[in-house]
C-alpha cells in the first residue's frame, strides 16, 4: 500500500470586522446650488414677464449685463431650473442650474436675491 501524506487543515478563528462610525450627512447647499441673483425679463410680443434665478454673483451678473446691454450682444447666464427641467418661476422650485443665452436688451430688471425663509 503506497504511503499517502495527509495535510493537517486548521482553522483560524476570523474577528469581526470593525464597525465605521456612523456620519450624517448634511444637506447644506454647495456654493454653485444657491440663488444669488434674481432678473426680470421681458420677451417681445409676450403678455408675461417673467422672473429667473441665477446662483451668478451680482457684481459678475451686472458686469456681463453691462457688457452685452453695450454691444447689443447676447448674456451668457446660469438660470434655476426645477426637478423635470423647466424654468422655475419661484424661488422655491429651483432645484439645479443651467446656461442659458438672453438678449441682454430684453432683460428688464436685476436684483441681489436674499431668501427671507433662509435662516443658515
Amino acid at each position: 500500500m503506497p504511503a499517502t501524506k495527509t495535510t493537517k487543515t486548521t482553522k483560524t478563528k476570523k474577528t469581526p470586522a470593525k464597525e465605521k462610525p456612523t456620519v450624517k450627512k448634511t444637506t447644506t447647499k454647495t456654493e454653485t446650488n444657491v440663488i444669488r441673483t434674481a432678473f426680470r425679463i421681458d420677451y417681445p410680443d409676450t403678455a408675461a414677464i417673467v422672473t429667473h434665478y441665477s446662483n451668478l454673483p451680482i457684481d459678475n451678473f451686472l458686469n456681463a449685463y453691462g457688457e452685452g446691454r453695450l454691444k447689443d450682444g447676447i448674456l451668457a447666464t446660469s438660470v434655476g431650473l426645477t426637478k423635470v427641467g423647466d424654468a422655475a418661476y419661484s424661488h422655491d422650485d429651483v432645484d439645479h442650474f443651467a446656461k442659458m443665452l438672453i438678449p441682454a436688451r430684453y432683460i428688464q430688471a436685476i436684483w441681489q436675491f436674499e431668501d427671507k425663509n433662509d435662516e443658515g
